[in-house]
């Protein structure tokens, strides 16, 4: 609960647990409990109903064992503290106290209280059990919240109460033992009263042996509580303390159910003596006792017919228990390969049965195999001379197949040929079309300049002409048209060719006369080398 109590904090505070220090003291006047406590270390079973989030955070695995860890068991001091001689803690936040003042007289829970109010900061909470109740100091606590037993604390100051209880543990001023006249018991002298030792009754012989017997034994009355109880039966059912006074079955660490119904069952006198097994889960160590528990009425008390106390034996068979259960484990592990064996056996039988009729099939299976390994072997010896002439026939394939690849190969080569060629005549091609092209402009270009020269001509006063590359009459004025007509044979007409090179002529000048022309010639930078002839009279 110490621990549940810090984890509650850690999971609210988160990072700031160092800014924020939790102190929680957590007390018990048993040494044994508070021992157990300081070691953090619970079976699996402590924390079936803890989140598995929360486990891995605030636990360490450990063996089949959880262990608390640093974090968390650093927020907690364990320490023994009896309420009814120690100090309180000051200035305290919260006080949980439960299921505790239910087993204190009224003065015991009344100074308890008292203590909480002390230690308790104004506005701090008192938690108690759901039985418990803060009407021994209502003024100093205001419920908050009845159902979970939850107050806080008011009112003024109280100073720490002085201890009025006498000397003695507040387990031992819990309730008055409740032993009714006549049980038998044991009772230890004080070492300072020199008496002489009184004969022994066979009663307290009984006694005596019983309480120093390795059997449990444990004396309750009509309310279930302890009147008698030996340290064997504190041991095996978990008891710390003495006991003396308590509920059996609620400090007994033992399943309540089981011990109560047979509590119940020798109070109404039913099956006397009935032993029941328990199973007892250690917290300590993990491991899980067994005890047989017989229960027998006491009718040393109450009246006749009525019962009013129950003696319970508490026995330990575990190790009777644990040889029990291992040698049926071993019994029915023994059946378990009997039966196994068995059934393999007859197992193996059918699959004997199988196996006779499966090495007949296989028998008339080889006869017939023979047959036909014969015949394959017929058909191997074919089957090789028709791969010789397949042989044969592949190689002549084979070389008809590199022939038709040289072949492949030339034309290839001749394609490439071509390729060439026609790119080559490509080229060719689009050079004559670009040499037509030109020439075709140079002719445009002649034949402008030709009709240019011809107005030129024309309009010539001088008889001028042009003439070609062979030097004929190309383009002729008028002036000499007429002067070649007057002076034929000596002037060529229009079309005939100038063959004469003489630079001066006497010609007719178309009055009559006869006068001397001279010639000039002009090169033009024509194709063909042109001449333009003019003649002029001196």
């Amino acid at each position: 609960e110490a621990y549940s109590l810090a984890i509650a904090p850690a999971e609210l505070l988160g990072d700031d647990m160092e800014t924020m220090p939790v102190r929680i003291f957590a007390t018990d006047l048993d040494a044994d409990a508070i021992a157990f406590a300081r070691r953090g270390i619970y079976p699996a079973s402590a924390l079936s109903q803890m989140s598995p989030v929360l486990a891995s955070k605030y636990f360490t695995r450990a063996d089949d064992a959880f262990q608390i860890k640093k974090m968390i068991r650093g927020m907690t001091v364990f320490g023994e503290y009896d309420l009814g001689q120690r100090a309180p803690f000051p200035r305290i936040d919260l006080v949980l106290c439960r299921n505790v003042l239910i087993y204190f007289t009224k003065e015991l829970q009344k100074r308890t209280l008292q203590l909480f109010a002390f230690s308790l900061r104004r506005g701090g909470y008192l938690v108690l059990g759901k039985s418990e109740t803060t009407n021994a100091l209502p003024e100093y606590f205001a419920t908050v919240q009845q159902s979970l037993k939850v107050f806080r604390r008011q009112g003024e100051r109280l100073l720490i109460p002085a201890p009025t209880l006498p000397e003695g543990t507040a387990r031992e001023r819990i309730l008055p033992r409740r032993i009714p006249p006549g049980t038998p018991a044991v009772q230890r002298r004080p070492a300072t009263m020199q008496q002489p030792a009184p004969r022994w009754s066979l009663v307290d012989r009984l006694g005596a042996f019983l309480f120093e017997s390795p059997i449990g034994v444990v004396v309750v009355d009509r309310n279930y509580d302890i009147s008698t109880i030996n340290q064997v039966a504190r041991a095996m059912l978990g008891i710390h303390g003495q006991g003396i006074g308590e509920d059996l079955i609620h400090i007994a660490t033992v399943p309540s159910a089981e011990l109560k119904a047979a509590l119940d069952s020798a109070f109404r006198n039913e099956s006397e003596g009935a032993t029941r097994e328990i199973e007892v889960a250690s917290l300590a160590t993990s491991e899980t006792r067994v005890l047989q528990v017989a229960c027998y009425p006491d009718r040393t008390l109450g009246t006749e017919g009525k019962i009013e106390g129950v003696i319970v034996l508490a026995f330990d068979v575990t190790a009777n228990v644990s040889r029990l259960r291992r040698l049926e484990a071993e019994n029915a592990r023994s059946l378990q390969e009997l039966r196994t064996r068995t059934a393999q056996n007859a197992e193996l039988k059918e699959h004997q049965n199988v196996l006779a009729a499966a090495n007949d099939e296989l028998t008339a299976a080889n006869a017939e195999l023979r047959s036909t390994n014969e015949h394959l072997l017929i058909s191997a010896e074919e089957a090789e001379a028709a791969a010789e002439e397949v042989e044969t026939l592949n190689e002549e394939m084979q070389a008809t197949t590199e022939e038709l690849e040289t072949l492949n190969e030339e034309l290839q080569a001749t394609v490439e040929e071509l390729n060439t060629t026609n790119e080559e005549l490509a080229a060719r091609s689009n050079e004559l079309e670009l040499i037509a092209k030109e020439r075709e402009a140079e002719l445009d270009s002649a034949k402008q300049t030709l009709e240019m020269l011809r107005g030129v001509v024309d309009r010539m006063p001088l008889p001028t002409c042009l003439l070609g590359a062979d030097r004929t009459v190309a383009v002729a004025s008028n002036a000499y048209l007429r002067l070649a007509h007057r002076n034929a044979g000596t002037i060529p007409a229009l079309g005939q060719r100038w063959k004469s090179h003489a630079k001066s002529f006497k010609l007719d000048d178309g009055n009559g006369a006869e006068r001397t022309f001279a010639l000039e010639q002009i090169e033009l930078p024509q194709n063909g080398a042109s001449v333009m002839l003019i003649l002029h009279a001196r």
